[in-house]
């Protein structure tokens, strides 16, 4: 299995895919991952998916601009027809959710 851990910062607001009763059973939310590498900074779009009872803490906690640590499944996809490649993360586990930094400057 390729299990990972990793800190990542939302992208955007979470989007709910599925939902029963008006409870989120299966949300996503668009991410970036920034790395250094040999001197140049890059980063990677992740979209990360949660179902179940993950589901509604990433609707409600991970908005635009928190930082999170998710815990998961790593999926690599790349499209034969453009070679546009994604990545996405079936998450087991939030940790570490931490206000946007612009919240956090403000509230210090």
């Amino acid at each position: 299995m390729n299990q990972l851990k990793l800190s990542l910062r939302a992208a955007d607001d979470p989007r709910i895919v599925k939902e029963e009763n008006g409870t989120p059973t299966f949300a996503s939310v668009f991410s970036l991952h920034n790395t250094t590498r040999k001197g140049r900074e890059e980063t990677f779009p992740i979209t990360v998916k949660a179902s179940h009872e993950l589901a509604p803490t990433l609707v409600n906690e991970l908005k635009k601009g928190v930082g999170f640590v998710v815990e998961g499944q790593l999926a690599y996809y790349k499209s034969p027809e453009t070679n546009r490649e994604t990545y996405s993360i079936w998450a087991d586990n939030f940790t570490d959710i931490t206000p946007p930094k612009s919240t956090a400057a403000k509230a210090s």
